[in-house]
């Protein structure tokens, strides 16, 4: 009776393992930048009318709408997508797919007023010598996802209009 059980137990063992130990397909990285936003000094709610993350090329972004939609600056979420960020929070977590390329500028802005093409301003850029107020370049390479890129967003600060 325990070789029937022993044999039972192996076949169903072989049935289920059908590929054995075989090796998983190798994982292909995101190519792009994640981390975290922190916000402060939220403006009234009639004040805000969207909120974008933006990597521009180069810094100061010249002529910025052109760069949007030709596709060399990278907008999240894209002027296309419906989602939006979160309004009134401390912070949120994000990453964003890129292509390979160096950002000169990765920027927080902000839409102030109904003017979608003329009314934004940027509220923090990723930085890490903030005592110098100039942004951090970002060099992304291909399958390579940058983390802990954080960025410290205060509505009280403007640092750029668009």
């Amino acid at each position: 009776m325990k070789f029937l059980l022993y044999i039972g137990l192996i076949s169903l063992f072989l049935l289920n393992c059908n590929e054995g130990m075989s090796p998983s397909e190798p994982d292909r990285g995101i190519t792009g930048v994640s981390g975290t936003v922190y916000f402060t000094n939220w403006p009234p709610a009639d004040s805000i009318f969207d909120l974008r993350l933006i990597l521009f090329r180069d810094f100061p972004p010249t002529d910025i709408q052109s760069a949007i939609l030709s596709g060399q600056a990278v907008v999240y979420p894209a002027i296309t997508d419906t989602f939006q960020l979160p309004l009134f929070v401390d912070d949120f977590p994000y990453q964003i797919e890129t292509p390979a390329a160096t950002f000169e500028y990765f920027a927080v802005a902000h839409q102030f007023g109904t003017n979608f093409l003329a009314d934004w301003r940027v509220i923090g850029h990723y930085d890490i010598s903030p005592q110098d107020t100039l942004p951090t370049a970002l060099t992304i390479t291909q399958g390579t996802l940058l983390k802990n890129i954080n960025i410290y967003a205060n509505f009280d600060s403007i640092l750029f209009s668009l």
